[in-house]
């Protein structure tokens, strides 16, 4: 039997020294992907995210996509921006407990 496994990913490199914060404006221009468009949009790309669901497709893993969020190097991430992730991410998790491996 396949294992099921739940996939987030939240990709920001914070720069502590720099006043502007990372905005979830800033996250939204450059890539907030939710359910499949995780999977479309890191397909083939290259990225770790790609190696892993190659890697999953080899082993016959059922992935369950919630949400990607990523953006370029930035100040400290607002707030706000860590909602969203927790908000998407708990939504899957509360349909998906009893029915999954890992996250």
């Amino acid at each position: 039997m396949p294992y099921k496994i739940l996939m987030a990913g939240f990709y920001h490199e914070t720069h502590s020294f720099l006043t502007k914060k990372t905005t979830l404006s800033d996250f939204e221009k450059s890539g907030i992907h939710i359910g499949n468009s995780v999977i479309e949009k890191n397909c083939d790309n290259f990225s770790p995210t790609d190696a892993f669901l190659h890697y999953a497709k080899e082993k016959n893993w059922q992935v369950i996509p919630t949400i990607s969020m990523s953006t370029s190097p930035a100040g400290i991430v607002e707030q706000q921006v860590v909602e969203k992730f927790w908000e998407v991410l708990l939504r899957y998790l509360k349909t998906q407990i009893n029915k999954i491996e890992a996250i």
